[in-house]
């Protein structure tokens, strides 16, 4: 678990002396590992009720996912997930801040879990390569509000030939502390 302000949205932990303020949205990003394999989870929450327009953009981030998940099938190539996922934040108003913004936007929506924890192929809008059944999939759709934080969800996706099933399971409602 990393904690803290960090040194950039891009780079959104490492340790501060600040006190986490009310309603300010605080990003876990989780990692097992069992029996040698990775799995990546992440999770939100706050001290104190987020703000509405933080909640709307975690509810959005939210729908990206399932919808992502609905469509992690065999045959389809990576970069149709990213350009789902994409097209999809730009309905919900989130293009400008989808994955980042500006210079420090993450071109990928989710990665290959296994051995490593961030391995190849990335669901990203240049990759070739095709979905197969067996593969793990961590799919993370963040979005950056400036001046308040990164709001997102992650959850380790096992492909079969009837969908994606979840490795990662927990409850995806924001913790209040």
């Amino acid at each position: 678990i990393c904690s803290g302000m960090g040194v950039s949205r891009s780079m959104p932990f490492g340790a501060c002396r600040d006190v986490i303020p009310e309603g300010i949205p605080v990003i876990m990003d989780y990692a097992f590992i069992l029996n040698g394999y990775h799995m990546d989870m992440t999770r939100m929450a706050s001290r104190g009720k987020p703000t509405e327009s933080v909640l709307r953009a975690y509810n959005a981030m939210l729908k990206v996912q399932e919808t992502v998940i609905k469509n992690l099938l065999p045959g389809i190539a990576w970069k149709d997930i990213y350009e789902l996922s994409e097209n999809l934040a730009g309905k919900l108003g989130y293009s400008d801040v989808f994955m980042g913004n500006d210079r420090e936007k993450v071109r990928f929506v989710g990665h290959g879990v296994g051995l490593q924890l961030d391995e190849p192929p990335y669901l990203a809008p240049k990759c070739e390569q095709i979905i197969g059944a067996g593969m793990t999939i961590a799919v993370e759709p963040k979005t950056s509000l400036p001046g308040i934080g990164v709001v997102g969800i992650e959850d380790t996706f096992l492909v079969t030939d009837d969908g994606a099933k979840c490795l990662t399971e927990g409850s995806r409602e924001w913790i209040i502390f």
